[in-house]
């Protein structure tokens, strides 16, 4: 999983998953919620995302060495280095004369086309404009929401030009829950791309 940018994770029917970026906000969200209804007071803390780049190095084709018996196991050197510039970045996150560069490990994958399109996912994470959101809901919504499902947040506070976020798309990165009798609730962690 570590080779290709997955993280694993284990469902509600109890199924391994794993977050793979699909582009799926196009379709809409799995359900929305509101500061006036179903956000709980004072919970949403927006972080502006710290760890910018304007490239990523790709360091994948790993090569093999073989035993005697045929066996093979990963070297300790690639084959290929390949760079992959983020969109619209440069003179964002730097003066425009440095790069900010982040290094991504892919011992996998063995196809160039992979190795870009695992870094088009990673760059989305390294974009200036993400940002992370935490905030609770009542825990009516603990069917509703689960990991990697795609939530529409609409709040008072945020970075819109009306002072706000109006159906504003996030993905589920993380999910607890407290079942305190008086205070259940269910704490979400959310990633939000880069307009």
């Amino acid at each position: 999983c570590g080779s290709y940018g997955m993280q694993l994770y284990t469902t509600r029917t109890g199924l391994l998953a794993t977050f793979v970026d699909t582009d799926d906000e196009s379709a809409g969200a799995d359900f929305a919620v509101t500061d006036e209804n179903d956000i709980i007071k004072d919970s949403l803390v927006i972080r502006n995302n710290a760890e910018v780049a304007t490239e990523i190095e790709i360091s994948w084709g790993h090569r093999w060495t073989f035993g005697s018996r045929g066996d093979a196991t990963p070297g300790n050197q690639f084959e290929r280095l390949s760079e992959y510039t983020i969109p619209g970045e440069y003179g964002k996150v730097s003066p425009s004369e440095h790069n900010v560069r982040r290094d991504i490990h892919l011992y996998g994958v063995r196809k160039a086309v992979r190795a870009i399109e695992i870094a088009r996912v990673y760059a989305e994470y390294f974009k200036s404009g993400a940002q992370w959101l935490d905030f609770d809901l009542p825990i009516r919504f603990y069917r509703l929401a689960d990991l990697n499902r795609i939530i529409a947040i609409t709040h008072w506070q945020g970075t819109s030009a009306a002072g706000g976020y109006a159906d504003t798309l996030a993905r589920i990165t993380g999910l607890t829950i407290d079942v305190q009798p008086r205070s259940a609730k269910v704490h979400l962690r959310c990633f939000r791309k880069a307009s």
